[in-house]
């Protein structure tokens, strides 16, 4: 079965600053509730497959989780609506380099 994968990035201002917010959304047959709570673990791989059915060997989730993490960030999977899942992934938005430049020269620095 085809499915359609579609990538999203906004941004968003909040209480805890400024994020950037970016979505991977497909209409496969999404992420039972039983594997949600492990599915960012390594090697883990969701429960009702085959071996034979299934490729790769559980990191990739395991991977991005690290790299997000990393950067301060979080990642987390949802279900999107008429199905399917959405992975959604929220960094902390960089300082705008104008906004940088007027602090520094009120500052005098």
């Amino acid at each position: 079965r085809r499915s359609t994968v579609t990538l999203s990035a906004g941004g968003r201002s909040g209480p805890d600053g400024g994020w950037v917010h970016c979505e991977v959304r497909d209409q496969g047959p999404g992420v039972a509730d039983e594997d949600k709570p492990r599915l960012f673990e390594r090697f883990h791989r969701r429960s009702g497959h085959s071996a034979r059915d299934r490729s790769g060997v559980g990191l990739g989730l395991a991977i991005s989780r690290e790299i997000v993490t990393a950067h301060g960030g979080r990642i987390r999977v949802e279900d999107a609506p008429g199905g399917g899942a959405v992975f959604v992934v929220e960094l902390a938005a960089a300082q705008d380099q104008a906004d940088r430049g007027s602090r520094t020269a009120a500052s005098g620095a």
